[in-house]
């Protein structure tokens, strides 16, 4: 009776924005399965592999997905670029449905970004 076994490695590496700061929280998985990790507070990340695999996923909230190849590599460092879409008037109801805002039968609060990110000073 012959049993086979697969070969397992571990991959490392770092994960980082454009400006060159870490990111903790990136999702890290290697295409086609549900093997997969989280990165660290320092953007550091550490997975198991089978030999075959071919490709790891990155993604993250607010940065463009990226796939990698991982060749002969055991180590990978990626920086993700950020991903510039906008929404237009998007409303957010209860339990996360959104609709447009002329299509609402109640009144609606406009916020905007500029009113977010002022820092006022007691």
């Amino acid at each position: 009776m012959t049993t086979t076994a697969f070969s397992q490695r571990e991959i490392r590496g770092q994960v980082s924005g454009e400006a060159g700061e870490a990111l903790p929280g990136v999702n890290v998985i290697v295409k086609g399965t549900a093997s997969g990790t989280v990165t660290d507070i320092e953007g550091k990340f550490s997975l198991n592999a089978t030999e075959d695999a071919e490709t790891l996923v990155f993604s993250f909230i607010g940065y463009i997905t990226q796939e990698v190849d991982l060749g002969n590599r055991n180590t990978i460092n990626v920086e993700l670029l950020t991903d510039s879409q906008q929404l237009s008037e998007v409303v957010v109801t209860a339990l996360g449905i959104k609709r447009e805002e002329r299509s609402l039968g109640y009144s609606v609060q406009e916020l905007n970004t500029q009113g977010l990110a002022e820092a006022r000073e007691t």
